[in-house]
């Protein structure tokens, strides 16, 4: 997982290099600076083809949370962590597809939809998110603290320094860009 995650995020850096250089290299200053749909007017078919890679990223995202989340649900419910879940626990007969917590899923992501703005959901996913690398990093920290016989990194890298480290600086960061959504994050979790 390591040598695959560091390869995902090294090639997506590269290109990210190689995109801003080709438009410092092809678009005047004020373009960059100010126009905010720079990326539309440089690009083919009148900038259908940043709407359509833009389209085609977030439906990839949105699917990918609905289904990935549900198979969460699914794994909570059987192994029982929360009374009253049984529902989600069921599986299709045919690839254990969860149907009962994408249905779930499904009412939960389009509630957020129906807020009207998502602008105000942002930062409550965002501090989710955060909240979870954030308690990954505790983990590590703490199984390597407490001396686990079975928590064996195989990461060359890794030390227990980095992990406390990414607890408090992330924990840090939360707080900064929304105190109030960081807040109500942790007291949830």
């Amino acid at each position: 997982i390591p040598i695959g995650t560091i390869a995902a995020v090294s090639t997506a850096f590269v290109c990210y290099i190689f995109l801003i250089l080709g438009q410092a290299g092809t678009m005047n200053r004020e373009a960059l600076q100010f126009d905010m749909n720079v990326m539309q007017h440089s690009t083919p078919w009148h900038g259908n083809f940043v709407v359509v890679g833009v389209t085609a990223a977030c439906l990839s995202t949105a699917l990918g949370s609905m289904f990935g989340s549900a198979r969460i649900l699914q794994a909570i419910a059987r192994d029982e962590i929360f009374p009253g879940m049984q529902w989600f626990a069921q599986g299709t007969a045919q690839g254990d597809e969860p149907r009962n917590a994408i249905i779930l899923s499904f009412f939960l992501a389009e509630f957020a939809i129906l807020l009207g703005n998502l602008d105000d959901v942002a930062p409550i996913l965002t501090n989710f998110f955060l909240l979870t690398y954030c308690l990954v990093n505790l983990a590590c920290f703490l199984l390597i603290a407490s001396s686990v016989p079975n928590f064996r990194p195989t990461y060359r890298a890794y030390d227990w320094k980095i992990s406390l480290f990414g607890f408090i600086f992330i924990f840090f960061v939360m707080f900064y860009l929304q105190w109030l959504y960081a807040l109500v994050a942790v007291l949830v979790v």
